[in-house]
């Protein structure tokens, strides 16, 4: 999910998936996956992790429009909803 409010791409956490489904159905859209291997994402994005508000347990990575473009060189696909 993108706000452009703050210029963030917001995606749950690797073990939160919980998130992206609860966003899915409240959205009625898909779930974009992203394959990340572990050494580059522990290099690149987890500084961007942050507990999710409330107390849901979970994470969320707020990510700054700028390193979107290296979060795009890595394979996705859409899970329909």
């Amino acid at each position: 999910m993108i706000f452009l409010e703050d210029r963030s791409i917001y995606f749950a956490g690797p073990s939160s998936r919980f998130v992206a489904e609860d966003y899915a159905r409240n959205w009625r859209q898909g779930i974009i996956q992203v394959t990340i291997p572990n050494k580059e994402y522990i290099k690149h994005f987890k500084m961007y992790e942050r507990p999710l508000l409330g107390n849901i347990g979970g994470v969320e990575l707020k990510i700054p429009i700028k390193a979107g473009v290296r979060l795009s060189t890595y394979p996705r696909f859409l899970t329909p909803y």
